[in-house]
């Protein structure tokens, strides 16, 4: 699972379900497309920790993300190590300068 896709869990996650029904509710349209325009959801409350509490939750999720970077540099160089791997080997016996 990339970055990408672990912040979009989260961000998810982040929003209580009620919310998320409230604000399909205001949404307009047809064909499983729906319009939603600021004077229509202007007023939905939706709860914010204090900012004190915001910043520890950027702060650990940033400790967080640092850990998969970490962890994901390096496995991602083998993996294009592996490629260029694959690519000369394939070349090597479609020339004929190694038998299958």
């Amino acid at each position: 699972m990339s970055l990408k896709n672990i912040f979009g869990t989260l961000s998810e996650l982040s929003y209580p379900r009620r919310i998320l029904d409230r604000v399909q509710g205001l949404g307009t349209g047809s064909s499983g497309f729906l319009r939603l325009y600021s004077d229509r959801f202007g007023g939905i409350k939706v709860p914010c920790p204090p900012l004190a509490e915001q910043k520890e939750i950027v702060t650990v999720i940033d400790r967080i993300a640092t850990r998969f970077m970490i962890v994901e540099n390096p496995i991602g160089v083998e993996i294009q190590k592996l490629r260029e791997m694959r690519s000369t080997l394939i070349a090597a016996v479609v020339t004929g300068k190694l038998r299958a």
